[in-house]
């Protein structure tokens, strides 16, 4: 289903779609593209849902951007709502690309 994001593997790519839309019965959302990383199916990353804290939320994001092919120039505050997509790739699909991005606040 998410393919199409093996493409944000290229630098270039993702300079020139740096934001991704996410729609929902709530509205539609953008995101801006911080992060890509090639990481194994087990990584700790899948079972990070809520950061503890600052610390634990920093330390996250800095596990993952070793990981990383791509970052932008800054990576997400503490507190700030990421989106994640992620699809399969490699020998067997046995590797996963993540393209990490973080919201862009609505004005009111």
């Amino acid at each position: 289903m998410f393919h199409a994001l093996l493409e944000c593997r290229d630098k270039a790519f993702c300079e020139a779609h740096p934001i991704i839309e996410f729609e929902t019965a709530r509205g539609l959302k953008q995101y801006s593209v911080c992060a890509v990383a090639q990481i194994e199916p087990s990584d700790a990353w899948y079972q990070f849902v809520d950061a503890c804290d600052a610390e634990d939320y920093l330390d996250q994001l800095a596990a993952i951007s070793r990981s990383a092919v791509y970052t932008s120039a800054e990576l997400p505050q503490y507190g700030s709502q990421i989106l994640t997509p992620s699809t399969c790739f490699g020998v067997n699909n046995a590797e996963r690309l993540l393209v990490i991005a973080v919201e862009i606040p609505t004005r009111p």
